[in-house]
Parts: structure tokens; sequence; C-alpha cells
């Protein structure tokens, strides 16, 4: 199998077991975010702020997009440079498991 179609398979299933487990998952704070697209224009590429309601060293922030696009371990609140069209996707946990932070994931597209 070529090693795109791997990747993306791999993808898939971390994608399906977030949505699993966050729907599973009882008794846990949320970790309260939302975030804010800039779409791509003439002169910048796209760029998405995340907001949280916790302190940003209690969560842990990765980003899949397309292409192969992944950041995990977020330090800062913006992501820049996002030039590929498609969908992404934010994942949201808590640094330490005696946190008890519910996973939480969001969704945008770069257009």
């Amino acid at each position: 199998m070529p090693p795109k179609v791997v990747f993306r398979n791999c993808l898939a299933l971390i994608l399906m077991s977030v949505s699993l487990l966050s729907m599973a998952q009882e008794g846990c704070k949320e970790i309260g975010a939302s975030i804010v697209v800039n779409q791509p224009d003439t002169e910048r590429k796209g760029s998405v702020q995340i907001l949280l309601t916790q302190p940003h060293d209690q969560v842990m922030i990765s980003l899949i997009g397309p292409s192969g696009y992944f950041k995990h371990d977020i330090q800062g609140d913006f992501v820049g440079e996002l030039s590929s069209v498609g969908g992404y996707v934010i994942v949201l946990t808590g640094r330490k498991e005696n946190q008890n932070f519910c996973i939480e994931k969001l969704d945008f597209t770069i257009q």
C-alpha cells in the first residue's frame, strides 16, 4: 500500500477513535475552546486562532489537515501558513490524565 493511503487510513482511525471517546466520556471537565478562522486571500495564507477558557499550559493542542499536514503540541494560540485547501481538525486534550479534561475536537475548512 502506498504511504499516503496508509497515513490517511491511520488519520481516519484516530479521528474515529477521538469521536467515539468524546461521546463515551462521563464526568470529565470541558476544556472550552473556540476558534477564529482567517481564510487565505491574495496577500496571505490561511490561519486559525485557538481561544481557550482553560490555561494553555494545561491543554495539549494538535492540528490535523489535508495532504498529511500534522502539528502536535502546539505551544501558542495561533497557527498560520495554512496553504492547503480542505478540512482541518483541532484535537484538544488535557496534558495530565488526573486533570480529567474531556477530549474535544473542532473542525474548520480552509477554502
